[in-house]
């Protein structure tokens, strides 16, 4: 995206008729830079109807999108989705924890499928950010399981 010109880019992505993986990916990044998550999940559906698989790229986008619109259930419903594939990158980790801090909800099922790195991140992150107490005790009886 040329100087940050995101209507413009909008215009000539629309017309395009070979859209390619990157240029989604370029589109999320700057929807989600000015502050138009919707867009970024739009853009994820557009993808599933031209029959373009995401890739861990533009699951970082839409998990950043998600954290910013903060409906859980459809944060759930959508990383639900996300390839176990796609879960060992950094980005997308990174992202979830954001997620769940700025949501202040958790899903023990994603949390067990990163890292220990990253779930001590995470445990940090709880701490660091005041998280409720009854997020706090979840988390703590899912880790002694």
């Amino acid at each position: 995206m040329k100087c940050g010109d995101l209507e413009q880019a909008q215009s000539l992505f629309d017309v395009s008729t070979n859209k390619v993986l990157s240029m989604y990916t370029v589109m999320m990044h700057g929807f989600n830079k000015d502050k138009h998550p919707a867009k970024t999940l739009d853009l994820l559906n557009q993808m599933k109807i031209d029959g373009i698989d995401p890739n861990f790229k533009i699951y970082t986008c839409v998990i950043q999108a998600l954290s910013k619109i903060g409906d859980y259930s459809m944060c759930e419903a959508i990383i639900e989705q996300i390839p176990d594939s796609c879960l060992v990158e950094r980005s997308i980790q990174n992202a979830l924890i954001d997620m769940w801090v700025c949501s202040n909800k958790f899903s023990s099922h994603l949390f067990f499928s990163l890292k220990t790195e990253f779930r001590e991140k995470l445990v940090t992150s709880i701490v660091q950010k005041k998280f409720s107490k009854k997020v706090h005790n979840q988390i703590k009886l899912d880790i002694q399981r």
